[in-house]
């Protein structure tokens, strides 16, 4: 685990989801450092009124983090304040209502990361206060602001040198911190980083931490949340949001979790294993306040997802989840957005408008249904800091598409073997009647998953082989004169 700190800074459910170009400005937010910057750690965006704040760090030389603040709605931004003196990272930012703005950072000790750190500005973000030391140890901060109660979650080490989930608590605007208690109920060995937990406060103050650990299986790590109904005195139990009949191996970090009313929505990252291979963008939900996320209910939301996954919601309950992926016509970033509470996310938008391994987005929405997003990506040789914003409108299948393939492709299906859900993933460069069809062994149909005339475009299918035997399948597309047919395996 302590190599692993210092290494880290060295039912037939049908999802149609094709990607449009709905064209978003791109601002260069970092100008006065050169060299790789990035947007790692936590939520790095806090938008109040007009001022957008967005929090960054020099990853060259110095280590120093900077708020870079627009007052023009993010047509440009400032130079960026310095938050301390000391190198501080992977950080975490938010704001109040009445302006004042917050973040908590990780300390760097030689290579070490190590420490958790709070600041605050007054004067919107023209300085920050000296640090305050919320813990002497930890790593990888996330922040919440609720009246005058300030909360800051953390990973932490612990004496037995197993890993805990720690929650630091100050009533005072954050001039003093609480002795920070563990959150998490269980021993735990195991975590991955990468901006590897998130905080949110609903509408009522319930507070609701969501972290990645390893308790279940040494290899892999399961997302957990935990929840607060007393302003943080104290958490329930830990409950598991990813799928419990999923494997114990895989690798799930960086969840991003939103609350309104009893749907509570949580995104995260997912893979096979820790080479890079087969990484998922995931979602999950619970409709009982987080007491419980249903068994086989989460989805994917996009194959190939390179980096950690950052979710909201509007003021109507309309979902954004922003994630780094590539596609065979796109890298970067991307936003799909749900307006039936995360049943469907219909549009998938493009915000990067580059080809960049775009990494570590945050995203938030005002009151008028505007999103904006930062995050950082290497279009220019080094890896600097971008901003957008904008609005994302759901469009049926049937509305052109501005980006569409050019080739028919069937893609083989993820993940496989499976149990019992499984995507299907294919390509149309043209309109046309399509038929997508299971069959098994014997050549018996078995399923008709589509079977209707599609725009162009790229679309995801999800199989559910909820009530067949175990065994080899095929599935097979027919669209015009293109036919293509891919074997995949069912285990229960």
């Amino acid at each position: 685990m302590k190599a692993s700190i210092i290494l880290l800074i060295a039912t037939f459910f049908v999802i149609s989801n094709p990607i449009l170009g709905q064209n978003y400005t791109n601002v260069k937010v970092n100008h006065l450092t050169v060299g790789d910057q990035d947007t790692d750690g936590g939520n790095s965006i806090a938008v109040v009124g007009s001022n957008i704040y967005l929090l960054w760090q020099d990853m060259n030389s110095t280590y120093l983090s900077y708020v870079s603040k627009s007052t023009d709605g993010g047509v440009t931004f400032g130079n960026g304040v310095q938050v301390s003196t000391a190198p501080l990272i992977f950080g975490s930012i938010t704001s109040d209502n009445d302006g004042s703005v917050y973040v908590a950072l990780s300390g760097l000790v030689g290579e070490s990361i190590n420490g958790i750190y709070f600041a605050k500005s007054t004067d919107q973000a023209q300085s920050f206060s000296p640090q305050v030391t919320v813990s002497a140890d930890g790593i990888f901060a996330s922040i919440a602001v609720y009246g005058s109660n300030v909360y800051v979650s953390f990973y932490k080490q612990k004496p037995n040198n197993k890993i805990g989930y720690f929650f630091a608590k100050s009533t005072n605007g954050g001039t003093t911190f609480e002795t920070p208690y563990e959150i998490s109920d269980a021993e735990i060995d195991n975590i991955k980083f990468d901006s590897p937990s998130n905080m949110s406060i609903d509408n009522s103050g319930n507070i609701y931490c969501v972290w990645n650990d390893g308790r279940r299986n040494g290899t892999g790590t399961d997302i957990y949340l935990a929840k607060s109904t007393d302003n943080g005195v104290s958490f329930g139990t830990n409950i598991r949001v990813n799928d419990i009949s999923g494997s114990s191996a895989k690798i799930r970090t960086g969840p991003s979790v939103a609350a309104f009313g009893s749907n509570v929505y949580v995104a995260w990252r997912q893979e096979d294993d820790d080479q890079g291979s087969n990484r998922l963008i995931m979602f999950g939900k619970s409709s009982n306040g987080g007491t419980s996320f249903s068994a086989g209910a989460e989805k994917v939301i996009a194959i190939g997802g390179w980096g950690s996954p950052s979710l909201t919601v509007n003021s109507i309950e309309e979902i954004y989840i922003a994630y780094p992926q590539y596609t065979s016509q796109q890298n970067g970033l991307f936003c799909s957005k749900s307006n039936d509470q995360g049943v469907s996310f219909p549009t998938t938008v493009f915000i990067s408008g580059a080809n960049a391994n775009a990494q570590n987005p945050s995203i938030v929405i005002d009151a008028d249904d505007t999103f904006y997003s930062v995050w950082s990506d290497n279009r220019s040789d080094d890896k600097d800091v971008y901003f957008s914003k904008g609005k994302i409108t759901i469009v049926g299948v049937e509305e052109e598409a501005n980006n569409i393939p050019t080739q028919f492709e069937l893609m083989q299906n993820y993940p496989n073997p499976f149990n019992p859900t499984t995507m299907i993933r294919f390509n149309l460069p043209i309109s046309g009647n399509v038929t997508l069809k299971v069959f098994d062994l014997l050549g018996k149909e078995v399923a008709v998953l589509v079977n209707e005339h599609k725009p162009a475009g790229t679309y995801e299918i999800e199989f559910n082989g909820m009530g067949l035997s175990s065994g080899v399948y095929f599935y097979q597309i027919t669209a015009g004169n293109f036919v293509s047919v891919k074997k995949f395996t069912l285990i229960k």
